[in-house]
C-alpha cells in the first residue's frame, strides 16, 4: 500500500494535478485496481455525472480505487470517490471554454488525459458518454438496471462565512442567484451547442432586476463573466472554491436563475426553488425532462420556453420584450409562492428512484410535446 501511496503522489506531481481529497490507508495493494476519471464537461453532465452516474459505476466496481480528476473544489458532488484531484485554478478558464457535455474540446484537457495515461489505468469521456447521450442509453440499462439516484448533504447556512451572511442581509428582501455564463447552450442542426451571449446582455438584466428591487447574487467561476467591475457593490457576489459552500449560499438565497446555463442542475442538487429559461427542443431533445422528474421530486421550478439566438442578436430593447420582461415577471410570482412549498430534504441521500414517474414523449406533427407520467396519475 505504501508503495501505491507514493507513487500515486508522484503521478500527482508529474501531471500537475493537487491531491485535494484522499485517505491514504484505503489505497488499494495493487496499482491495477486504480482508475483515474478526467472529467472537465459542463455544470449539465457534472450534476448527471455525480448523482446519477459514478456512484453506481463504483458501487457495481467495488474492487477499483477511483480517482476524479475534475473542477477545483467540485469534490462536495463526488464524496464517494477515493480521491478527488483537481487542477490550478488559473486554467479553469481555459477548459470551461470548451465544455460541451461530457466532453471537453481544449488541447488542455486533452493534455490532462494524455499525461494521466502514461501512469494510470485512465476512463475517459467516451467511456462515460456510453451511459447518457441525450438521456439514459441502452448500455446504462444493461449495466446498472435501475436507477440510483444521489444527491449530496447541503449543510446549513452557518457553514456560510460571516461576510456572506452579512450581505445577504442587506439590499433588496428579494433575492436571486443569477450564473452570467459566456457561452449559453443552444440547440443546432440536431445537436446541442454553444453559443457566445453577449455580456451587454447580464448588464441589461442585472440592471433591471435591481430596478425592480430584486438583489442578483452573483455566482461567478470559470464559466462566468465578472461582474462586479460594472456593479460593485450593488450585488451580492458568490465565489467560494468548495462546491458545498455554494450550495448552502443557494439554499440560503432561496431562488435560482438559469438563462441557457444549467445552472439548474446545481439548484437540483441543493434542493433550491428555480427559473429557468431554456429552448424547448434543446430541453426534451437532450432529455433534461427527466432529470427533472428523476432528481427534483417536490422541488418548485418554473420554466419559460425562449430561443437563445434571441440574445445574440439585437439590443437592450428586444431583450427586454424577448425574455427580460418575461424573468421579471416570474420571478415576482415564483419567489414568494416557491417559499411556502416543500424544498425537500437537504440530507445526503442514495436511493432508488423508478423511471416510471418520467414523463412520456409523444410526437405530433407541430413537433414533441409529453404525456403524463405515473406520477401524475
Amino acid at each position: 500500500m505504501s508503495d501505491v501511496a507514493a507513487y500515486l503522489k508522484r503521478t500527482a506531481e508529474r501531471t500537475k494535478y493537487k491531491r485535494e481529497f484522499f485517505i491514504e490507508q484505503n489505497m488499494p495493494t495493487n496499482l491495477s485496481n486504480v482508475l483515474a476519471i478526467p472529467f472537465y464537461g459542463d455544470i449539465r453532465s457534472t450534476f448527471i455525472l455525480s448523482s446519477l452516474i459514478l456512484r453506481s459505476y463504483k458501487d457495481l466496481h467495488k474492487d477499483k480505487y477511483i480517482i476524479l480528476c475534475s473542477w477545483p473544489g467540485f469534490h462536495g458532488l463526488f464524496p464517494y470517490v477515493d480521491e478527488y484531484w483537481c487542477i490550478d485554478e488559473s486554467l479553469s478558464k481555459t477548459l470551461a471554454s470548451e465544455a460541451n457535455s461530457f466532453y471537453n474540446g481544449s488541447n488542455l484537457a486533452t493534455d490532462l488525459s494524455r499525461s494521466l495515461l502514461e501512469f494510470l489505468e485512465v476512463m475517459t469521456h467516451r467511456d462515460l458518454k456510453k451511459y447518457h447521450n441525450r438521456g439514459f442509453t441502452d448500455e446504462y440499462w444493461n449495466t446498472f438496471k435501475t436507477i440510483q439516484r444521489y444527491l449530496p448533504e447541503v449543510p446549513s447556512d452557518n457553514k456560510l462565512t460571516d461576510t456572506f451572511k452579512n450581505e445577504l442581509n442587506r439590499g433588496s428582501e428579494q433575492k436571486v442567484v443569477v450564473y452570467p455564463v459566456t457561452r449559453m447552450w443552444s440547440w443546432q442542426k440536431g445537436k446541442g451547442v454553444y453559443l457566445t451571449i453577449p455580456k451587454e446582455f447580464w448588464v441589461a438584466l442585472f440592471e433591471r432586476l435591481l430596478d425592480e428591487g430584486i438583489t442578483p447574487v452573483v455566482y461567478q467561476n470559470g464559466f462566468t463573466f465578472d461582474m462586479s467591475r460594472d456593479f460593485a457593490d450593488k450585488c451580492i457576489y458568490l465565489v467560494p472554491r468548495n462546491i458545498t459552500d455554494v450550495l448552502a449560499a443557494f439554499r440560503s438565497v432561496g431562488c435560482v436563475l438559469d438563462v441557457h446555463s444549467g445552472i439548474s442542475r446545481l439548484a437540483i442538487a441543493a434542493r433550491t426553488p428555480f427559473v429557468a429559461v431554456d429552448e424547448r427542443i434543446r430541453f426534451i431533445e437532450l432529455g433534461d425532462y427527466a432529470i427533472d422528474d428523476l432528481c427534483c421530486d417536490s422541488l418548485p421550478r418554473k420554466y419559460i420556453f425562449s430561443f437563445s439566438t434571441m440574445l445574440m442578436t439585437g439590443g437592450r430593447q428586444e431583450w427586454k420584450l424577448s425574455v427580460i420582461d418575461n424573468i421579471i415577471t416570474q420571478l415576482k410570482s415564483f419567489i414568494p409562492s416557491s417559499q411556502d412549498q416543500e424544498w425537500g430534504s437537504t440530507a445526503e441521500s442514495y436511493e432508488s428512484v423508478s423511471y416510471d414517474r418520467v414523463r412520456k414523449r409523444k410526437a405530433r406533427r407541430m413537433g414533441v410535446h409529453f404525456i403524463g407520467s405515473a406520477k401524475d396519475k
